[in-house]
């Protein structure tokens, strides 16, 4: 076959810059979707198409660990963003920004109403008791992000038995518990750093 020919059909459909800007319009849509009522026929569309966002952060994180010079320095910043951001999250979905709720009530509440939004979301964790429910309110994605940041660091570079960095990982499925998406992102985080010279 033609080199130039070749060369020319060797052309890489998208890149990482790609991906990067198709993900932040898929989540402005996304949270933009909030606005409009349950009933409207652009929420769905919008709802599933933008779910593509969280593997494509988990795919990233794979990346930042890769190429990073300094991966204490990433962790940290990346829990700090954690933190700064989980009060605007927790205002957002809960209209305060108490991480615990205690609800005198033993009915778990229907809906969890957004302040001046018509839409609803559900907190992760319920522990009754006898009179009341405690209400333990998930956290963004961003911590859930940093502990599969964690994952990755310790079954790459931890030398401890295999048997302990299970043991570990399951510790930080469990915290996983309390964050947005859950322990779905930390176990992204960890298939998709082999992967990730194949993906893009």
């Amino acid at each position: 076959m033609n080199t130039t020919l070749t060369k020319n059909l060797d052309i890489k459909i998208m890149n990482r810059n790609h991906l990067k800007y198709l993900v932040i319009v898929l989540m402005f849509l996304d949270h933009f979707s909030y606005f409009f009522p349950p009933t409207n026929p652009l929420v769905f569309p919008i709802a599933f198409f933008s779910r593509l966002t969280a593997p494509v952060m988990a795919f990233f994180i794979a990346e930042g660990y890769y190429y990073t010079r300094d991966v204490k320095k990433y962790m940290k910043r990346l829990l700090i963003f954690a933190v700064i951001s989980y009060i605007p999250y927790i205002y957002y979905r809960c209209g305060h920004i108490f991480p615990i709720e205690l609800i005198k009530s033993t009915i778990i509440p229907a809906v969890f109403q957004r302040p001046n939004l018509a839409l609803y979301t559900e907190p992760s964790i319920y522990l009754h008791s006898l009179n009341s429910v405690l209400v333990i309110h998930e956290t963004s994605i961003i911590f859930t992000l940093f502990l599969g940041l964690i994952s990755i660091y310790l079954w790459d570079k931890v030398n401890i038995s295999k048997w302990i960095k299970a043991l570990i990982t399951l510790g930080i499925l469990y915290l996983a518990a309390f964050a947005n998406y859950h322990f779905i992102i930390v176990l992204l985080c960890l298939i998709l750093l082999p992967k990730r010279k194949t993906i893009i």
